[in-house]
């Protein structure tokens, strides 16, 4: 399908392909001018049907939902992401990956060949959740088994989804009994999510004075969590319950798979390029040298080949490939799926 997508996209002045499943036409942008005039348009913002399949785990966050509803919330969660934000989380960063290479210690002089996704798949669940939530599943040292499981499933039937459309009508979905499982699967993940907001509410109603997200944001507390900024923010925006629980299981399921597959294809491109992983070697050994300490914010920044390799990546083996628009105004283009897998291919931009 990708040669496909590179010979028709490529021989077009717009890099414009369509093509059908069943009744419905696919348009697919490829230039960085096509897409930069859906990416700028404000009203350009409803999803397409595809998206229904992800609203049993996401609900109608900031994933699935369009419109007026995602344009809020998106103005509404930036903030979250701010760097001093992010910055807080380093202490979780720090710990969960020292647990990862303790664990892959045993494995460093033998000669015995491993998959490392597993690993990683772990190490992202502990650490979306701390930050997400507050809480490690602790899935590294083999808890919440069930949980991990779970996640892990949800993806797999995902992407059998995605691959077969005639999976994509709900008889048959459920006929083969992917459809049960899936729910069962979703229902282990809202279990805990829902388990957890519980309890971190009433800790937050507890409080004799409630702190806003700008006091939080500062740097109150010593494990800020995703969760806590949106109770802050509980108020203000008049979230229900609902509306939190969306947007943590959001962060929390689609954060697993994203971080554990990009350092995967990281990994897996160092592996290939040994001349390129040295190099990698060098700027981590200038900076620690045989200190085993913690990585700190000053140290990120020195780390400019590695941001490099990380970004070429992230080009080459984008963990979304693509995303989609469904038009509801007069338009030339009936439906639009906006193609980051080709977008960031175009050989007169990056000629390997």
């Amino acid at each position: 399908m990708e040669y496909l997508f590179r010979k028709y996209a490529y021989e077009t002045k717009d890099g414009i392909v369509r093509f059908w499943i069943g009744p419905v036409p696919i348009i697919f942008l490829c230039r960085p001018r096509s897409v930069k005039v859906v990416l700028e348009s404000h009203t350009l913002l409803w999803k397409p049907p595809e998206y229904t399949l992800l609203e049993p785990i996401w609900g109608s966050g900031l994933i699935t939902s369009s419109g007026p509803k995602w344009h809020q919330r998106r103005r509404m969660l930036t903030p979250a992401f701010h760097f001093t934000i992010l910055q807080s989380y380093l202490d979780v960063f720090n710990s969960q990956a020292k647990t990862m290479v303790n664990i892959l210690d045993e494995f460093a002089d033998g000669n015995e060949t491993i998959d490392l996704l597993p690993y990683l798949r772990r190490f992202s669940m502990d650490t979306i959740s701390e930050t997400a939530m507050g809480v490690s599943v602790n899935a590294q040292k083999g808890e919440n088994h069930d949980f991990y499981m779970a996640i892990t499933r949800i993806f797999e039937l995902l992407f059998k989804n995605l691959r077969y459309p005639w999976l994509w009508a709900k008889p048959i979905w459920y006929m083969l009994g992917y459809g049960f499982e899936f729910d069962r699967h979703v229902n282990v993940v809202r279990k805990l999510v829902t388990k957890v907001i519980a309890k971190r509410t009433m800790e937050f109603e507890s409080l004799e004075r409630k702190p806003t997200f700008e006091e939080l944001s500062i740097g109150g507390k010593k494990k800020l969590a995703f969760l806590d900024l949106l109770l802050s923010m509980q108020k203000e925006h008049k979230l229900t319950d609902a509306d939190i629980a969306e947007e943590v299981g959001t962060f929390l399921v689609a954060g697993y798979d994203t971080v554990s597959s990009s350092i995967g294809f990281v990994l897996f491109l160092l592996g290939h390029k040994q001349h390129i992983q040295d190099k990698v070697y060098e700027e981590l050994y200038e900076i620690f040298g045989e200190s085993d300490r913690a990585i700190t914010v000053d140290d990120l920044r020195q780390m400019k080949y590695l941001n490099q390799c990380m970004k070429e990546s992230i080009r080459m083996y984008p963990t979304v490939v693509m995303i989609g628009r469904r038009i509801t105004e007069d338009t030339i283009i009936g439906k639009i799926v906006l193609c980051f897998f080709l977008l960031n291919k175009e050989l007169k931009f990056f000629q390997s």
